[in-house]
C-alpha cells in the first residue's frame, strides 16, 4: 500500500459493498499500521453491518487489553477513543452476530488476551468469550491481498 493515504478511499468503497464475510477477512488479515485512528476504521465501526464477531476482532488486533483496560477508556487519546466506541457498541448490542467466528484466546493459535492481559475480572464477556460460528481461512479468500481482493489491492 501506498504511504500516503490516498488509498484510504479505495478501501472504504470496497468496504460499502463488502459481505459480512468480506470484512471479517479484511479485519483479520488487514496491517493495522498508522490506521487506528484512519477512516477505514471509523467506516468499520459505524457499520451496524459489521459483524460481532468482526468488531471482538478489531477490538483485539487495534490493541484493546489490558493497555485499555488501565487506562479504563478515561482518555482523549484517539486509539483510546475508538477502543472506547468498539467496546460500548459490542456491549451495547450495536453489532449483530452472522455466523461468523472469533476467539480471542485463539486466533489461528494467538492468544490475545494473554498477550494483552491480564484482564480486569470485570472484563466485559462480549469482548473476552468467543465468538462461535463459521471460521474464515486463506482458502475462502483466493485471490486477496492484505483482506483485499487483487483487484481493489492494485488499484491502491
Amino acid at each position: 500500500m501506498s504511504v500516503d493515504n490516498d488509498w484510504q478511499p479505495v478501501v472504504i468503497e470496497y468496504l460499502a459493498t463488502a459481505t459480512p464475510q468480506q470484512k471479517h477477512y479484511f479485519v483479520l488479515r488487514t496491517n493495522y499500521d498508522d490506521l487506528e485512528d484512519s477512516p477505514i476504521v471509523a467506516t468499520l465501526i459505524d457499520d451496524p453491518s459489521l459483524d460481532a464477531a468482526t468488531a471482538q476482532a478489531l477490538f483485539w488486533l487495534l490493541g484493546g487489553g489490558a493497555h485499555w483496560f488501565e487506562l479504563g477508556g478515561e482518555s482523549e487519546d484517539p486509539e483510546v477513543l475508538t477502543l472506547t466506541t468498539l467496546r460500548d457498541r459490542l456491549i451495547t448490542g450495536f453489532y449483530r452476530g452472522s455466523g461468523l467466528a472469533f476467539d480471542p484466546r485463539d486466533d489461528e493459535g494467538h492468544d490475545w488476551v494473554a498477550e494483552y492481559g491480564p484482564l480486569p475480572d470485570n472484563a466485559a464477556p462480549q469482548l473476552v468469550h468467543p465468538h462461535p460460528g463459521a471460521e474464515l481461512g486463506a482458502d475462502d479468500f483466493d485471490d486477496y491481498l492484505d483482506g483485499l481482493p487483487v483487484d481493489v489491492y492494485d488499484r491502491l
